[in-house]
């Protein structure tokens, strides 16, 4: 019986992808902080941009907003970051293409440069 030729292809692929090391961007942030997400990049360029230590994230919550319309399409997405130092967050607010809308804070929390809501 022969060994398709795909398979040994595919299996270096995978172990070639876990192996790749993670990019500039994503070096020093936590992993919850990860690409994972639709605009995790994004995400993450706004939190390298505020000059935000990422020894102190706690984590990040990415919420998913929808259309309240019955089609109920995605029309956006939120990053909150948690912080080891302050009770509160710092909210990325981004369309579906992950274009920023804006950035704020909320309760004890401050960023330098972002307003406080």
């Amino acid at each position: 019986m022969r060994t398709p030729v795909l398979l040994p292809v595919l299996a270096l692929a995978a172990s070639l992808a876990l192996a790749a090391p993670l990019s500039p961007a994503r070096a020093g942030m936590p992993l919850n902080v990860g690409t994972f997400e639709p605009c995790g990049d994004k995400a993450q360029a706004v939190l390298a941009d505020l000059k935000v230590d990422p020894a102190d994230i706690r984590l990040v919550d990415y919420v998913t907003q929808y259309d309240a319309r019955p089609n109920h399409r995605v029309i956006g997405y939120e990053a909150f970051v948690s912080f080891k130092s302050c009770p509160g967050n710092l909210v990325i607010d981004m369309n579906r293409d992950c274009h920023v809308r804006q950035v704020y804070t909320r309760g004890d929390c401050r960023v330098d440069g972002v307003p406080a809501h």
